[in-house]
């Protein structure tokens, strides 16, 4: 987790953590053992925290992306990330 923000950002959806870095990588990783499961290049620093959110029986995590702040700086457009999970 390359360049993280802060453990805050961290959301656990099972064995799984679902962060963002200010590498513009959105990534899910097995909390287990650190492998990377999935990695989304959002164009834009994720400085944000990750929420999780069921509608209708389908699970989605999103997080912002784009200029984090004046303190933590990062870099891209603001944009809203949604992913729906399998």
């Amino acid at each position: 987790m390359a360049d993280a923000v802060g453990r805050r950002n961290n959301r656990y959806l099972g064995r799984h953590a679902i962060h963002g870095d200010l590498n513009n990588d959105f990534l899910a990783i097995d909390a287990s053992n650190g492998k990377t499961l999935y990695r989304f290049n959002n164009s834009g620093s994720v400085g944000g925290g990750v929420i999780s959110y069921e509608i209708g029986g389908k699970q989605y995590v999103a997080t912002t992306s784009g200029v984090v702040s004046g303190f933590f700086g990062g870099s891209g457009t603001s944009a809203i990330i949604i992913f729906s999970l399998p």
